[in-house]
Parts: C-alpha cells; sequence; structure tokens
C-alpha cells in the first residue's frame, strides 16, 4: 500500500505534544538570599529551553539542608506553562565535588590505613603473651604436652625451668613494649584523625556528604525558553547586628556605623548574590559601673567535718572552715583593649533598603556579595547615621575611679537597633566594647561612651576607728569615714551623676549608725546606694564626705567592712 505525502504530513501534525518534551538538568545560579538569624531563604535563577507538552527541569546536589515544605517555583516563558509537580530526592555523595573535602576524606583514610597494621600487630603480640603465659604454666608443672607434638613434656631441671623463665620474661617484656609503642602511635593516628574530620566538618557544612535533587515537572504548550525561579529555606545560615560608635562631647553628636556578621555554612557558595537580612525568626569595656549594694554580716563558728577526725587522740586532722565572703574592695573595671584590635569598618558605605511590615524588617544590602559555605564571617555594611546627642557623666568611685560619659539620642533613622556588640571610640581612641539594646525608630537611643579622661576622681578611706561599749554586754563598734574627689579639666561646664554605697546588713546583730553624708546626697534608695548630683564648672573640685559606725557584739566576727 502506497502512503502519500500528505498522509505522512497529517500523521506529523497529529503527533502528541510530548514528541518535542525534553529532560532538563540546570542548576542555575543563586540570585538572592535573605539571611534570618538562624537560617536563608535562597532564590535561584535557572534559564532553559524546552520543548512542547511534559518536561522535568531537574537541579542537581542542592544541600541537604534544604526545608522540602518550603521548595517554591515560578517561571516565566515564552510558551505558556503549567507547574505539575516538585519532586524531592535525598543522594548519597559516593565522593566530593569540592577538592578540598576531597583531599581531607583521602587523608583520613590514609590514617585509618595506616592504622590497620598496628590492630594486626597489637592482637599478635596479645596472642604472642597468652601463649607464654600457657608455656611458662605447663613447664613450669612439668605436665601436659609438648605445644608442637603430642609428645610428654617432661619435668626440666632447676636449670632448664631458669633458662625457660628468663627466654620467657626477654619474649614478654618485648611484647609488652611493643604493645605500649603500639598504643602510643594509634593515639597519634587517631589524633590527627579527630583533627582532619573537625576541619571536614567546617569544610563540608551541612549536608556535604548528601545532597538533594529537586525535581520540576511541567507541561508547556510548545517550545520555547524560560526563566525558573526556584525558592526554598536553608538551615546552617545566620547573622548579627554590629556597631562602631563615635561619641564627640564638643560638637554633642554620636556616629553610628550599623554592620553586620553574615556566616553560613549551608554547603552550597552565594556567589554575587543579592543579600537581605531579615529580623523575623521562623559587657564590661566602655559602659559604665553601677554601685551595687554592699552586703555586711557575720562570720559563723567554725565546723569539722566528722569523717576528718584523725585516729589518733581523736583531733580533728583537718579544719573545714565554712568559706566567708571575701572583703569588699574597689574594682579596677576600666582596662580597655588597644585599638589595634578591633576591626572598623571606614570610609563611606553604601546604605541598605528597609523595608517593613509589621514587627519584621528587612535590610537590603546595597550591593551584591560573595559569601562561602563554609568561610570566614563576612561583614556588610548596613548604614551610617549620626545623631544630635545630650552628653551626661556618671561615675561609681567604689567600683572605678573613673567617670563615663553616657550619651542620649533620638533614633530618627529609619533602622531599628538590634541587640549586638557595640566598638565604642572617642574621637580616633577606642576605649572599650559595649552592647547595644533594641532601639526601634522614633525611640531614645542611649550609650555608654567609655572613660572621659578630662575628669580626675580619687576615693580614700582617711579614717577607721575601732571601739567598745558598755560595762555588763559589751559590743564593738568600727568608724569608717571615706572621701571621693572629683575634678573637672574640661573647659565646659557639667553635671556629674556619682553613687557610691554604705554597708547593707542582713543580720541584725549587726548595724549601721550615725551615719554623715556631706554634702546631702539627691537620693539613697533601699540598697543604701547614695546618689549625688554635682554641679561642676571647669577646673572646679568637689568632695563628698561619707562616715559610718558598724556596731555588733564582742563574740561576732563580722567581715565586709
Amino acid at each position: 500500500m502506497r502512503i502519500s505525502l500528505y498522509s505522512v504530513m497529517f500523521a506529523w501534525l497529529l503527533l502528541p505534544a510530548w514528541a518535542d518534551a525534553a529532560e532538563i538538568r540546570n542548576n542555575g545560579k543563586i540570585d538572592s538570599v535573605v539571611v534570618y538569624s538562624d537560617r536563608a531563604a535562597v532564590s535561584r535563577l535557572v534559564a532553559a529551553e524546552f520543548g512542547g507538552g511534559q518536561n522535568t527541569l531537574t537541579m542537581e546536589d542542592v544541600p541537604a539542608g534544604v526545608d522540602d515544605n518550603s521548595i517554591r517555583v515560578t517561571a516565566t516563558a515564552s510558551a505558556s506553562i503549567t507547574i505539575q509537580n516538585v519532586d524531592v530526592a535525598v543522594k548519597q555523595l559516593a565522593g566530593h565535588a569540592d577538592p578540598k573535602i576531597q583531599t581531607l576524606v583521602e587523608k583520613i583514610d590514609a590514617l585509618q590505613e595506616k592504622g590497620e597494621p598496628l590492630n594486626i600487630r597489637m592482637e599478635a603480640r596479645k596472642a604472642q603473651i597468652e601463649f607464654l603465659k600457657t608455656l611458662a604454666q605447663n613447664r613450669a608443672k612439668g605436665a601436659g604436652k609438648d605445644l608442637a607434638s603430642s609428645a610428654p613434656v617432661s619435668k626440666p631441671t632447676p636449670q632448664e625451668l631458669a633458662e625457660m623463665l628468663e627466654l620467657v620474661f626477654e619474649k614478654r617484656l618485648g611484647a609488652e613494649n611493643d604493645m605500649l609503642s603500639i598504643q602510643r602511635e594509634r593515639k597519634i593516628l587517631n589524633d590527627q584523625i579527630d583533627q582532619l574530620r573537625r576541619e571536614l566538618a567546617q569544610t563540608q557544612g551541612v549536608g556535604a556528604r548528601r545532597t538533594k535533587n529537586i525535581t520540576i515537572t511541567f507541561a508547556a504548550s510548545g517550545a520555547g525558553k524560560g526563566k525558573f525561579r526556584v525558592e526554598y529555606m536553608l538551615s546552617g545560615a545566620w547573622w548579627s547586628p554590629v556597631y562602631v560608635v563615635r561619641g564627640d562631647s564638643e560638637k554633642k553628636t554620636v556616629a553610628v556605623s550599623y554592620g553586620a556578621n553574615i556566616g553560613q555554612r549551608t554547603g552550597e557558595d552565594w556567589n554575587h548574590a543579592k543579600i537581605s537580612l531579615s529580623t523575623a525568626r521562623p559587657v564590661t569595656g566602655a559602659k559604665a559601673p553601677q554601685a551595687q549594694p554592699w552586703v555586711v554580716g557575720v562570720q559563723e563558728p567554725r565546723m569539722y567535718a566528722k569523717d576528718e577526725m584523725s585516729r589518733a587522740g581523736n583531733q580533728p586532722a583537718r579544719k573545714m572552715q565554712v568559706a566567708s565572703p571575701p572583703a569588699s574592695a574597689p574594682m579596677e573595671m576600666d582596662k580597655l583593649a588597644s585599638a589595634e584590635e578591633e576591626e572598623v569598618m571606614e570610609g563611606k558605605q553604601a546604605v541598605a533598603a528597609v523595608k517593613a511590615s509589621g514587627h519584621v524588617v528587612n535590610f537590603e544590602i546595597a550591593q551584591r556579595a560573595d559569601i562561602p559555605s563554609g568561610g570566614d564571617v563576612k561583614k556588610v555594611s548596613v548604614a551610617q547615621l549620626s545623631f544630635q546627642a545630650e552628653m551626661s557623666y556618671v561615675c561609681s568611685p567604689a567600683m572605678s575611679q573613673n567617670v563615663f560619659m553616657r550619651s542620649k539620642a533620638l533614633n530618627n533613622s529609619e533602622f531599628p537597633m538590634l541587640p549586638g556588640e557595640v566598638a565604642v571610640f572617642q574621637a580616633e581612641s577606642f576605649v572599650g566594647k559595649s552592647m547595644m539594646e533594641t532601639v526601634a525608630p522614633r525611640q531614645m537611643l542611649e550609650l555608654d561612651l567609655g572613660v572621659d579622661p578630662s575628669f580626675k576622681v580619687e576615693r580614700k578611706l582617711v579614717k577607721r576607728e575601732a571601739g567598745t561599749e558598755g560595762l555588763i554586754s559589751t559590743s564593738k563598734t568600727s568608724r569608717l569615714i571615706y572621701e571621693t574627689e572629683i575634678q573637672n579639666f574640661k573647659k565646659s561646664r557639667e553635671t556629674v551623676e556619682v553613687t557610691d554605697r554604705l554597708p547593707l546588713s542582713r543580720d541584725e546583730r549587726l548595724t549601721l549608725e550615725d551615719v554623715a553624708l556631706s554634702p546631702k546626697p539627691d537620693r539613697r534608695d533601699e540598697r543604701n546606694i547614695v546618689t549625688w548630683k554635682l554641679d561642676m564648672r571647669p577646673g572646679r573640685k568637689e568632695k563628698i564626705r561619707m562616715e559610718f559606725t558598724m556596731t555588733h557584739s564582742a563574740e561576732l566576727r563580722p567581715y565586709g567592712f
């Protein structure tokens, strides 16, 4: 039967659409990443050509930390397409594409192979020692049979026994020493293997030994080109805010360099990606110390443990004294680190775009960034801010004989300040570290700016007198006098808030009496924390005097003052 050319052409027209279907394998490239405090939302773009009808697009070896339920696929194309299904399959890797990972794995395998001969030697030495034990027992008893034949073993002469025992001793000593050598070699090998495994875990991050394949099934009305956007949530990423703050007491300004540290060990590199930071959730140094209550008390009698009594004379062999708190003493809390230790983002920085939705804020970093998996933490700039500020000064001489500067400013920017570490500078000098608390836009931003060297503070105990009272029931007294001097070397008139402390007794047998404070304090709270607000003119020196008496019965042993 003859088939006409028209019949062939007609049959070709009736072929189903899937005749031009394609199986596409393309991982595309990472376009953008939203980093949260403990994970990331990744968006990949895949450009692909497809045929009409049924098609599959497979992205291979994506990290195993992908949340399957978070995968979302959208597409734009020259032909009409319908996303039909998204399948995720776990893939166990036989090898490693990353050369560094492959090298580490090979080193670990080589060390493990090196350890196998050690295991064989150890087992052989153990068998040798067991054989020597059996041989020595049989020879010593003069009974049994020769181990190499079935001939009876005759009872050895004393000389033969001595020679045999010496031989056993030498052989066993050699075997034991070799076993010790093997143990040392195995320990060295195990330590090396553990170190390489830690390095491997750090390098490979989440899901390096396992990956996933994401397969997208879609139908197309015809052949064409398209762009597929594949979005998914991924564990193993994080970010945290960091700040550099510069206070200027002359200009009454505070400059804030708002930055972020970004880290990730997801198993995929983010190359030239658009980075956003989201606030959603799917110390000491520059900070002025606060005066703490001055707690005093009575030391209880010494106690001895029953099981510590010596056998000779039933005398206490070792005294078990109840520990008492140490006496209060000024603490040096103002030792500052050097500026050379700080990594500071200087110069002009691009400002991130802020997008807020309810309580969630996204910072869209202005420039694309490269953030490799398992690499060093990446520092990026969020914003450069400057505020007009009110400056104040605080001092707690019992804790630190320095005056600390403190600023208060309105956050009139659109950037919320999140909790993070602050490196504090005064002009070009690094003065210490502090912590930022949460400050929303239009809220007040309060920052401790470290020691101001334009003030001099000296606190000292100028007098201490001990005495007794009463004839029948004797009590002891201690009269203490403290003086604090503060001098202002600034060119401006400033107010300095000074806090100090009086003893706070937790025992009714120990009382605080005859308190005299000069000048009169502005406040004294229930913890015996006393506050003065001193008006300090340039060059002015102010003196604070505290006098008080501690009284207790003679048999008590007080502590803390």
